[in-house]
Order: structure tokens, then C-alpha cells, then sequence
């Protein structure tokens, strides 16, 4: 037995994407694990439902991008492209960075807000501001490990210029 070499365990492939209509009963799925793991009741049905067909118009400044492990959705976030008078230009407010708890501490919630921070930076945002709770320690540092600084104990910001 010695000398032979462990087998590598294979890391599970993510794949990050703007929702598409076929992620609608997934989106609902996580949204309720979010707002369960937040203590917090979800919005109504309807008013999310309004949110997901918003977010696949071409037109909107709002866009949902998932994370998915062998074609099952697994995370989510919300990016929201927003004018502003700095350089006349725009931001990108990122909200509801979340992944189901059996899926953490794999790179997918890094993978997803990559994904959107490079959106942005292709939309001509001059920056990407994020909220989090002061107890979010885990998410507090993946914030700081992608490059955001924090501003006010809360907020964080991405420089893109």
C-alpha cells in the first residue's frame, strides 16, 4: 500500500450565469432559504415574481446571476446599475450575496460576485457598493479578500476606476 497515491477529490464545476426564465422556481427556492437563514419574512410572491421577469429584460438596470453545481441552482445575487454624478457615470449595488449552506466555503459566493463585479465594470460603473450585517464576520472577509474596503462599519466599496 504505500506509495500509492490518494485519488484528488474533484472539485464540483460552478457555473455562473445571468438567470434565465427557466430559473424562476429555483430563484423562489433560494430566496426562501435566504430569508429563513435571515430571520426575516420573504416578500410577497407576486412582488418577487415581478423582480425575476424585471431582472431578464434586456432594459433593466437590475440583474440576477446564479451559481449552479451539475446543473442544480445553488446561490444567487442581485446586482442593481445605478446613475450617479461621480464621473458622470454609474454604480453597481450588490444585495442578497447567498449560497445554500451545503454548498459554502467552495469559491461559488467568490465566483458569483467576480461574475457581477465584471459585469459592472462592463456596464462603465465606476464603482460596486455592497451592505452586509456587522455580524457577517464570513461574508466580511470574503468582501475584503475580493478587494472591497469597508466605509462605514456596513458598506463596502470596489473602486473600478
Amino acid at each position: 500500500m504505500f506509495g500509492r497515491r490518494l485519488a484528488k477529490r474533484a472539485e464540483p464545476q460552478v457555473k455562473v450565469r445571468p438567470a434565465v426564465a427557466g430559473d424562476r422556481e429555483a430563484f423562489f427556492f433560494l430566496t426562501e432559504a435566504l430569508y429563513r437563514e435571515l430571520g426575516e419574512e420573504r416578500p410577497p410572491a407576486a412582488r418577487l415574481a415581478k423582480l425575476f421577469d424585471d431582472s431578464l429584460m434586456p432594459a433593466s438596470p437590475f440583474r440576477l446571476f446564479v451559481a449552479a453545481v451539475e446543473d442544480e441552482l445553488c446561490g444567487m445575487l442581485s446586482l442593481a446599475v445605478v446613475l450617479t454624478t461621480q464621473e458622470a457615470g454609474c454604480f453597481g449595488y450588490l444585495d442578497d450575496v447567498f449560497v445554500l449552506e451545503q454548498h459554502r466555503r467552495q469559491g461559488i459566493g467568490a465566483k458569483l460576485m467576480r461574475e457581477a463585479v465584471d459585469y459592472a465594470r462592463r456596464s462603465g460603473c465606476v464603482r460596486v457598493e455592497l451592505g452586509t450585517r456587522r455580524d457577517n464576520t464570513r461574508a466580511r472577509r470574503l468582501y475584503e479578500r475580493l478587494g472591497f474596503e469597508e466605509v462605514d462599519g456596513v458598506r463596502y466599496w470596489l473602486m473600478l476606476r
